[in-house]
């Protein structure tokens, strides 16, 4: 099948040759330079004449205008290209923004309740006391009982400082920080009756690392919320579930026995409102890398499993301005 432009071109060569044939017919180019009147060399003249005035005619104008559309197209294109790129990353910094806006009306209204909670809770304290003085002739069951109530009422208070870090007023307390301060403060986080069958190990190099210079309320958040991801997702997918702090330069790894973060996910896990929890708000990794970054340190997935980590998934902890050395063997 011919289309329009393959009709259009094949006409405008039959014009050419048919001008030609008509001026000099069948005559040889031997012929018309053998012709000693130079009538055949006129008429051949006079044929790439005619030719030439087609082709400027009707030839030039049609790729002229061919030109002209393929280059507005060309340019359409890119045009629209950029005005899709362009519409696309105005719409991530309105997400951002409008996140970072959250984020800050977060920060306002938990700094103000927690003047409140704090004075609450030193009332609850004094309350505590003096029950455990009126309480020691009543009936062990109520000890007991009235024993996990304030181990509770502790835990909560622990966890609830956790949000300090947001306040940046309180944004302090730089200083070292070392393997068996952090095994201590998980430990006490996440007791066993809180975690389950899960166990939380520690590798030798781990507890004998020492991170200097670190804002230390940053970290611990950093590490409760990555700890507390673990646990929500290893008891649902491992039969052997366990998490393991291992040593990395200028750092530490936190690893699981989970089935790792898929690789569709990889590129998203550290992006706000992102999460594959049920009812999850997708904010927790997000703030950890934000506090990190704030805090000249960094956070992100490994590709593989590092050495002495598990097989799951392994984030790192580090400090990003340091220069990297040899982790050598982990045990």
């Amino acid at each position: 099948m011919i289309d329009n432009s393959d009709k259009w071109r094949q006409n405008q060569e039959k014009k050419l040759l048919g001008i030609f044939q008509k001026r000099v017919g069948t005559t040889s180019a031997q012929e018309i330079a053998g012709d000693k009147t130079g009538e055949k060399a006129a008429l051949m003249e006079e044929a790439f004449s005619m030719q030439r005035k087609l082709l400027r005619e009707e030839y030039l104008p049609f790729w002229n205008t061919a030109t002209n559309q393929l280059k507005y197209l060309v340019d359409a294109t890119s045009t629209e290209f950029a005005l899709g790129a362009m519409n696309r990353e105005m719409e991530k910094l309105r997400e951002k923004d409008t996140t970072l806006s959250e984020l800050a009306q977060l920060g306002l209204v938990v700094e103000t309740v927690s003047h409140e909670y704090h004075s609450m809770f030193n009332n609850a304290a004094k309350i505590f006391q003096k029950i455990h003085k009126s309480a020691e002739h009543l009936p062990e069951q109520f000890n007991t009982e009235l024993y996990h109530l304030e181990k509770i009422f502790h835990s909560i208070d622990e966890r609830l400082r956790f949000l300090e870090p947001l306040y940046r007023r309180k944004r302090g307390g730089i200083g070292n920080i070392n393997g068996m301060e952090i095994r201590n403060f998980i430990e006490n986080s996440f007791d066993e009756e809180f975690r389950g069958n899960i166990t939380i190990s520690y590798t030798k190099k781990f507890l004998n690392t020492v991170l200097p210079k670190v804002k230390i309320p940053v970290v611990y958040a950093a590490i409760f919320n990555i700890v507390n991801n673990a646990l929500y997702w290893i008891q649902k997918t491992s039969e052997k579930p366990e998490i393991r702090l291992s040593y990395y330069p200028h750092g530490f790894v936190i690893s699981d026995t989970g089935s790792g973060v898929s690789e569709r996910d990889r590129t998203n896990i550290f992006e706000p409102f992102f999460s594959r929890k049920e009812q999850g708000r997708g904010l927790g990794l997000y703030i950890v890398k934000t506090t990190l970054e704030s805090a000249d340190m960094n956070i992100f997935l490994a590709e593989e499993p590092e050495t002495g980590a598990l097989p799951g998934a392994n984030f790192i902890v580090k400090k990003p301005d340091l220069p990297e050395e040899d982790n050598g063997n982990d045990v």
